[in-house]
């Protein structure tokens, strides 16, 4: 399988992240979730996804990971 080379734009004013293999073809749109649309290629492989709110999503994220570490961490003494 060739390498993929992700690319990303955030637009600011929308909050959007679009994250892509600008190399490849879009083939289809999937809303995987309210906030998060995932592109796919004609091979049903994901090319690209757009993070909707990006920030809140991001941050919300970024705060789950912390509280798993810090588990894992309190787990491991």
């Amino acid at each position: 399988m060739k390498n993929m080379v992700f690319k990303f734009h955030y637009d600011k004013e929308n909050d959007i992240l679009a994250i892509y293999d600008y190399s490849k073809k879009v083939s289809e749109s999937v809303e995987f979730s309210e906030d998060i649309i995932l592109d796919l290629d004609d091979n049903g492989r994901i090319i690209g996804l757009e993070i909707f709110y990006a920030s809140e999503f991001l941050f919300a994220f970024n705060k789950t990971l912390f509280k798993i570490g810090k588990l894992l961490f309190l787990l491991a003494m």
